[in-house]
């Protein structure tokens, strides 16, 4: 019994070696194609794939293996069937072009067809990644309606597009780079698009979580009956648009007078579409440069910052609808219009720069808070809220300035809240100041009445410390007298005085200094609060006007701006209350001859005082 125990032990173990020996390893292989390649479309695949060189693409794609790797060198190859040009990628594959794009070029066959399936150049299956590098896929005056119709993932890196068009002009209108529409993300870095029939990449489905269109160029083809979209995103497709240059997509189709946009972003084909566009896309020379929305139903939730939108024609941003725009941190110059929503649910657009556009902002039906942005120069209007405008509209802590016609128009029927801005001047906006007007039905006190500091919307010439002779602004040598005068016609350098037109009767601001340097020229009691001497007063000076007679005038019919020599916290004493209580009043530092000053204004005649805290 032994022996055979023995005996059977010996064989199972010869059994399990020999399977453990016999059993072939896989391993990735890498595939090479070349013009002088040896196995050709009609040949067999030999085995192991990698053992002979390709001349055919084709014929590449079939022999390989999931997971292998397809090198194309250097040459110009026709990829395709005699009828069709429809290659089908079914397994994993890495296919990368050796050298730069523009030396591997890959040529159709034929043309596409025009429905389903058979519109697809490359179709990459369902759950297969494909990674192609470093090839240029020319269309070479063929009709392909999609290059690459994919339902798998994967990524496109320095891959160049050419001459992928389907009608053009019409009545197809057609022609797509990449079609990304299964349930993976299609990442696309690197590479450029040039003469695309509609467009560059679409991301299409709510199966697309995540696509990303990265550091890519796309050139559109001007003006023409044609239509150009460097990436457009719908049907519950999320993507993540960054640091492309997108230029040139200004075609109008005739057949229904359809515009061109450097990306478009739509829930036209089903809800949940999303898009971020940011990290510094430069967005010229379009039609719009994000269009959203195809109609007044759309609820795309879309996040624009960081981005420069230049030169086009119709808008910068526009939306016909949308659930959730944000716009934050942009430079939009020069367009159409710089923003243009219509009915948005929500609209949120801060810090950024909205300068020589049409108009800066125009808005209908659409709630939106506006807020630390600079909108300047417009060739009409900053922000026009028209008449069919939802009652939610905030416009906060912006700067306007040389807005030809308004700063703010609104043409609907509840007031809009326009406080806390800065107006281009001193006194506020137009009709009540001189700075931007606006229209009525806007809430604009208080307003900012202190200038900014580095920024487009600050004072171009600075009038602290100089007046006209009748109390108008004129531009002064900041290294000149103060013209703070003091009866006896002196001047003290610790106080400047800039003086608005038609604020004091005679034009004149008259000083007298309370505390200088720190040390009290008359007595304390002069400042007329304890408070304010506790804290330390560096420079306490009396402000006041003076009536035709001669008498002083605590009125100024409008406010003065004064500067302080030093810095510190600034406080003002109206000689209109009684008893006097200090306000501290929001101020801002100067350089004045070298000289640091600390400036308030203030809206009559008081006492002026820079304390240490």
């Amino acid at each position: 019994m032994r022996k055979i125990f023995v005996r059977w032990l010996i064989v199972m173990l010869f059994v399990v070696l020999m399977s453990t020996v016999f059993i072939p390893m896989t391993h990735a292989a890498t595939l090479s194609v070349s013009p002088g390649g040896i196995i050709g479309a009609a040949d067999a695949c030999p085995i192991p794939a990698d053992s002979q060189t390709y001349n055919s693409v084709d014929k590449a794609i079939e022999c390989a293996a999931a997971g292998d790797t397809i090198t194309i060198n250097p040459g110009t190859y026709t990829v395709g069937g005699v009828a069709a040009p429809l290659i089908t990628i079914d397994k994993n594959l890495i296919i990368v072009g050796a050298g730069a794009a523009n030396n591997v070029i890959l040529q159709p066959s034929t043309n596409t067809g025009n429905s389903g399936d058979a519109r697809a150049w490359f179709l990459v299956n369902a759950g297969v990644n494909l990674t192609v590098t470093d090839l240029t896929f020319d269309g070479n005056g063929l009709s392909i309606w999609q290059a690459f119709r994919h339902r798998g993932s994967g990524e496109f890196n320095r891959v160049a597009f050419n001459d992928i068009q389907f009608q053009p002009s019409g009545p197809s209108y057609a022609g797509t780079a990449i079609a990304a529409f299964g349930n993976g993300n299609v990442n696309v870095f690197n590479s450029t698009f040039t003469n695309i029939g509609r467009i560059g990449v679409q991301y299409f489905g709510a199966g697309v979580t995540n696509g990303t269109f990265r550091d890519n160029t796309y050139t559109g083809k001007g003006d023409g009956d044609h239509l150009d979209y460097g990436v457009e995103v719908g049907a519950g497709a999320n993507a993540t648009i960054e640091g492309n240059v997108i230029s040139g997509n200004r075609g109008v189709a005739s057949v229904d007078g359809s515009t061109s946009a450097a990306i478009l972003v739509t829930t036209f084909f089903g809800p949940g579409t999303s898009a971020t566009i940011a990290a510094g896309n430069n967005l010229n020379n379009n039609t719009s440069g994000v269009a959203i929305g195809f109609d007044m139903s759309d609820t795309s939730t879309v996040n624009i910052n960081n981005n420069t939108i230049t030169n086009n024609t119709a808008n910068g941003i526009g939306a016909s609808s949308a659930g959730t725009v944000t716009i934050a941190s942009n430079t939009i110059t020069s367009n159409g219009d710089g923003i243009d929503l219509a009915n948005v649910a929500n609209a949120t657009i801060q810090r950024n720069l909205i300068d020589q556009n049409g108009s800066g902002v125009e808005l209908a039906n659409t709630n939106a808070t506006i807020n630390n942005n600079n909108i300047f120069d417009s060739n009409t209007i900053g922000v026009d809220v028209s008449d069919a405008t939802s009652s939610g509209t905030v416009i906060n802590n912006n700067q306007f300035c040389n807005n030809t016609q308004f700063g703010v128009q609104n043409q609907a029927a509840t007031i809009v809240d326009a406080t806390n801005n800065w107006w281009g001047a001193v006194d506020g906006p137009a009709p009540v100041g001189s700075g931007d007007a606006i229209s009525a039905g806007v809430t604009f006190n208080p307003f900012n009445a202190i200038s900014p500091g580095a920024s487009p919307c600050a004072l171009q010439t600075n009038t602290i410390g100089g007046s006209s002779s009748t109390g108008g602004e004129t531009v002064v040598d900041e290294s000149g007298p103060a013209l703070c005068s003091f009866f006896d016609g002196s001047v003290n350098e610790i106080v400047r005085a800039d003086v608005p037109d038609l604020t004091v009767t005679d034009g004149s601001v008259f000083c007298r200094v309370i505390a200088e340097n720190g040390n009290f020229v008359t007595s304390q009691a002069e400042i007329g609060h304890i408070a304010v001497i506790q804290r330390g007063v560096i420079q306490a000076v009396d402000v006041f006007g003076l009536r035709m007679n001669g008498d002083p005038a605590p009125d100024f019919n409008g406010f003065v701006n004064i500067c302080l020599r030093g810095t510190g916290n600034f406080y003002y004493l109206s000689a209109l209350q009684s008893p006097r209580v200090p306000q501290r009043l929001s101020s801002s530092q100067m350089t004045i001859a070298g000289q640091t000053f600390t400036c308030a204004r203030i809206p009559d005649a008081g006492t002026v005082v820079l304390t240490e805290n």
